[in-house]
């Protein structure tokens, strides 16, 4: 245990959210455990963010510290720049969040003790949360309606599971997700912050940190929940600069004990399909279009097992509904998600392998 309290900051990058900001900022004042400062980091805004953000200063001020960006920095850059303002030697812990989600009270709480328990901990991230459903505005198509809350439905369900498998990795997860990690400061001031040159600079700097033998994990405690895409064409864009960064970071960092387990999963990943095609491309051949499908009692038991572990991840779900039960036990939908993000995932290999630039 530490003689005296670790101190706390924040560091909020923001980039045209009016909708969302003044929430944020609150969520983070109002904590049950104190909050030296909340840095927000304004990343050239063209709506009324700079607006509610000088109100705010005259309600938090000097807690509340507002920096103005004219030149793009995105979210790496935005990061680092809020962390040239906190002084090292009054702060111990910089949580970063995005600036459209929402925290629980008891956040920075959870992170503290989290640090106090582990002294050689590098970070510490929280749940994955979805926040609810928007209403859709006036004069929205029956369509669109549906589009939204499927999504939103698939998007929470998928949510769950990745707080399933932070659970089964709590003591060295994958990545630090990026809309709500304690770092310790002194760590991340040492690896020189965020690197802006990564679409996903969440996974890179949390392999560095394991690199440097420091600890990543998991406090379930950690209450955090954020806006998902509410069109498919957003998804997609979220989902292939999530793949292909993924793919530049492990293309960096190369093949080691802390990116063993992921090169494992592109590599049964590209099995399996490749499997798919040549059963697929036999069928064709032998029978035409009526194609036949072996009952080995193998794949029939892995996909039983599989229809299991998905149910059984309905419980790192808060608020289970009936809709959320009936979506995973008939399975279309998100088999349906699951074969679009795995044509999202080969055009990801592409645009890594052939190096090719995109503007995310």
């Amino acid at each position: 245990m530490n003689s005296s309290p670790l101190r706390v900051s924040v560091v909020v990058p923001a980039h045209n959210e009016e909708d969302a900001i003044e929430t944020t900022v609150s969520c983070f004042m109002n904590q049950s455990y104190p909050v030296d400062h909340v840095v927000v980091v304004n990343d050239c805004s063209t709506d009324k963010t700079a607006e509610i953000l000088e109100d705010l200063l005259d309600k938090f001020s000097p807690r509340l510290i507002v920096l103005t960006n004219h030149v793009p920095l995105l979210k790496a850059g935005a990061v680092n720049c809020g962390l040239t303002v906190l002084n090292r030697r009054l702060t111990d812990i910089v949580v970063v969040a995005d600036a459209d989600s929402q925290f629980d009270e008891n956040l920075v709480k959870e992170a503290v003790s989290s640090f106090e328990k582990t002294p050689d901990l590098g970070g510490v991230c929280s749940i994955a949360g979805v926040l609810d459903l928007e209403p859709a505005s006036k004069g929205t198509s029956p369509l669109r309606r549906f589009e939204r809350w499927i999504l939103w439905r698939l998007q929470h369900l998928e949510y769950a599971d990745f707080d399933a498998e932070r659970t089964q990795t709590h003591d060295q997860v994958l990545v630090l997700h990026g809309f709500c990690t304690a770092y310790r400061l002194r760590l991340l001031r040492g690896l020189g912050g965020l690197s802006p040159n990564h679409l996903i600079e969440d996974y890179e700097v949390t392999l560095r940190i394991k690199e440097l033998g420091a600890k990543t994990i998991f406090n379930p405690e950690m209450k955090a929940y954020t806006k998902v895409p509410d069109s498919m064409k957003n998804l997609v864009r979220q989902r292939l600069r999530w793949m292909r960064g993924g793919v530049d970071v492990l293309m960096e960092h190369g093949y080691n004990k802390f990116t063993r387990g992921d090169f494992l999963g592109h590599a049964l990943f590209v099995t399996l399909l490749l499997g798919v095609i040549l059963t697929v491309g036999i069928g064709l051949v032998q029978g035409g279009w009526k194609l036949t499908f072996s009952l080995s009692p193998i794949p029939i038991a892995l996909a039983v097992f599989g229809y299991a572990i998905s149910l059984y991840k309905l419980r790192y779900l808060e608020h289970v509904d009936i809709a959320d039960v009936l979506i995973r036990v008939i399975i279309v939908p998100e088999l349906i998600m699951s074969i679009l993000m795995s044509g999202a995932q080969l055009y990801a290999y592409f645009l890594a392998f052939a190096h090719r630039k995109q503007s995310w």
